[in-house]
């Protein structure tokens, strides 16, 4: 059995990975303490657990000497593992001289024999997740396609399709913004892209789509010619700010 916690992060057991929605290829992996403590956080869900307990669940039970200090550094362990998937709220509260507070909703997901399939269900919930997820797989998906479509000299020009805002020039490259919230913070992304070495508006055409909230993750995607004619897209995403 897999969760799915804050509609968010898709939590296998089986695996011990934390992913970023379904997208299996972004996760992280947690040590088996970790993994074992998060399942008795999940179970008893907004209701308090004792320390003891979950020491005794967690370790005493697994032949493993039981610690505080290991117990604080298995809560961290998760804790990190969220805010590196973009999760920043607190949702493990610390309950003084008690024990842990697992506050986050979580969803019963069907495992399947691989356990890597999503149902049809969870892909409806999924449909309501944050842009952050819906636009970064358009954004890689579309940049995959028209690079394979290049190989072949058929150009698929999927980005042209996307809802964008007013264009910014820059030198021989026009900037489209995938939300309207996104255009204040176009001078951190070209200043981010030149220090990446990305930006290179002197010589060819180029259309670069973007998005970010300036504090969890940033999307651009850049390719060259005009924006109705795209060939040779590249696609950067960084669950981080800028």
């Amino acid at each position: 059995m897999n969760y799915v916690i804050n509609r968010e992060i898709v939590f296998c057991p089986a695996k011990r990975t934390l992913s970023l929605g379904d997208e299996s290829d972004i996760s992280i992996t947690l040590s088996n303490q970790a993994t074992r403590l998060l399942v008795e956080f999940i179970k008893g869900s907004k209701t308090p657990l004792a320390k003891e307990v979950l020491l005794k669940i967690v370790w005493e039970d697994y032949g493993l000497t039981p610690s505080n200090n290991n117990l604080y550094m298995a809560v961290s362990e998760i804790r990190k593992s969220f805010v590196n998937l973009g999760v920043n709220d607190m949702i493990i509260s610390t309950i003084p001289k008690t024990g842990f507070l697992f506050s986050a909703s979580v969803d019963m997901l069907e495992s399947t024999p691989d356990d890597n399939v999503i149902s049809k269900e969870t892909n409806e919930k999924f449909n309501k997740k944050p842009v952050i997820v819906i636009i970064s797989l358009i954004i890689f998906t579309t940049a995959i396609s028209v690079y394979v479509y290049n190989q072949q000299n058929s150009i698929g020009n999927a980005l042209t399709n996307l809802k964008t805002t007013s264009a910014v020039t820059h030198e021989k490259c026009t900037f489209y913004s995938l939300d309207i919230n996104s255009e204040k913070y176009l001078p951190k992304i070209m200043d981010d892209l030149k220090q990446k070495g990305e930006l290179e508006c002197g010589n060819n055409k180029k259309s670069i789509f973007y998005q970010t909230n300036n504090k969890t993750y940033t999307f651009a995607a850049s390719c060259n010619g005009d924006k109705d004619k795209l060939s040779k897209c590249e696609s950067y995403r960084i669950t981080a700010g800028i």
